[in-house]
């Protein structure tokens, strides 16, 4: 069955009418949240997907309970799979692991979460013990990039920090000074390459929060601060986090599979940072979360909606986009109607003149002239749901205007479809005898707000 047969009558007819025609919608937009402009959260599946595998990476990583036989199946399918004994290195560098774990679902799917997750990085809070088992190849890098000491991309993932170190428990420290016999030879050269002899410097470094952490030289050995004991299978991660907003983050131990989905979306850093001049909006993002409730509480039906949710949009299939997508089919960007302008999503509202005459009309009609007296204070309603001066306009005003543009839309089309010219007496009628797009007639509306006097029709 097709995901669209399972929605409910209602939502199936206004899927229909927002996006099945071009230009088509987005499906980043459409799995925006509402107040954002899409009237439903959809989920995008493949991320939901992943995301309700949320719940074993949080299990992971708490301390383990007495009722929770998931957590440990998993770290010993870990263990199995990749002979690590600890998850840790999984959690801190997921994509060497990625093939290895690839062949049982559920650790290959928690390994595709944590791949789009922010990197987890290690804590100074950390005790030493748990750098213990890391793999070098991870945990070291040259200290020089035209260096031609070893390589740790060359060294095996199997060899281990514990492999050329050793945990002191009386002292507390990870000794990686005292000398160690019978090591293979790619140990040798990297415990030789990380501490400095006498002639030669170190060619090889740790990450610098780990290498705080480990005695790399006989002056640290009775200096480095006895650190604390493990306890369980993870340290503290509560320092993993993902922002939510532009001033807050919360724990990926604590996160919602909604706070996730909207780590997630493509339009994340426009959502949550701050509105400033240098900042460049998509359409559909310029009006603020309260006038896309505004928007959705108007008491419209499911067919005005669609001209003007697509207006919004930018989704709108005016001559210059039909142009630009279709040069075979349409040749010029030349309005059909007066063949003389380009035709852009201006010109399709208001900018043509018979239409600025039908808008001057409606103005007229509805006692509207101090609010919108021009073209461009009318386009300005339209798309900002406020005048030139800000001032935002009341919900009467918005149902007329909504009103009045779905006139504007039909009769449009059917101008462009049926070869008829614009004639002003036609749509102006239009607009009177199709009270049924409100949910209340225009003669309920004679007590309209301070804001606009009357907004009755005669």
């Amino acid at each position: 069955m097709c995901w669209k047969d399972k929605l409910s009558p209602q939502r199936h007819v206004s899927f229909l009418n927002l996006v099945s025609f071009r230009p088509g919608v987005a499906w980043s937009t459409l799995c925006l949240p509402r107040k954002f402009g899409w009237c439903w959260s959809w989920l995008n599946i493949a991320n939901q997907s992943l995301a309700l595998y949320l719940v074993y990476l949080q299990r992971l990583l708490r301390p383990p309970s007495g009722s929770d036989f998931v957590t440990a199946w998993l770290v010993y399918a870990f263990q199995v799979y990749t002979g690590h004994k600890s998850v840790l290195p999984w959690l801190l560098f997921p994509d060497k692991y990625k093939c290895r774990v690839s062949t049982v679902p559920v650790l290959n799917h928690l390994c595709k979460l944590m791949l789009k997750l922010p990197k987890l990085l290690p804590a100074p809070e950390w005790s030493p013990r748990w750098y213990l088992d890391l793999p070098l190849c991870c945990i070291l890098s040259p200290v020089s990039s035209g260096s031609n000491s070893l390589r740790p991309s060359s060294i095996a993932p199997r060899y281990l920090l514990s492999d050329i170190s050793t945990w002191q428990p009386d002292l507390g420290i990870v000794d990686c000074v005292t000398s160690r016999n019978n090591l293979p030879r790619t140990l040798r050269r990297v415990d030789l390459a990380v501490r400095p002899g006498w002639n030669c410097p170190a060619s090889l470094h740790f990450d610098a929060v780990i290498e705080s952490s480990l005695v790399l030289s006989h002056d640290k050995y009775y200096n480095m601060p006895e650190a604390a004991v493990a306890t369980w299978w993870m340290p503290d991660c509560s320092h993993w986090t993902i922002s939510n907003s532009s001033c807050s983050s919360v724990s990926v131990a604590r996160l919602s599979l909604g706070a996730l989905r909207r780590y997630w979306h493509p339009a994340r850093d426009i959502i949550t940072c701050r509105m400033g001049p240098p900042l460049l909006l998509p359409v559909y993002l310029r009006l603020r979360p309260p006038s896309w409730r505004l928007f959705w509480s108007l008491p419209l039906p499911a067919k005005a909606f669609k001209p003007w949710w697509r207006l919004l949009h930018d989704r709108i299939a005016h001559r210059s986009w039909c142009h630009r997508i279709t040069q075979d089919k349409v040749p010029s960007p030349v309005c059909a109607l007066c063949g003389v302008d380009t035709k852009d999503l201006y010109h399709f509202v208001v900018g043509y003149s018979l239409k600025a005459e039908f808008w001057r009309g409606i103005v007229f009609l509805l006692s509207l002239r101090d609010l919108l007296p021009s073209s461009p204070s009318i386009w300005c309603a339209q798309t900002s749901f406020c005048t030139q001066e800000m001032i935002e306009l009341d919900e009467e005003v918005l149902v007329a205007l909504g009103a009045a543009f779905t006139t504007l839309w039909k009769y449009h089309w059917r101008c462009a479809i049926d070869s008829e010219p614009w004639m002003f007496p036609v749509a102006m009628n239009m607009f009177r005898q199709d009270r049924s797009l409100l949910y209340y007639s225009f003669s309920s509306l004679s007590s309209a707000s301070v804001q606009v006097g009357t907004l009755a029709l005669p």
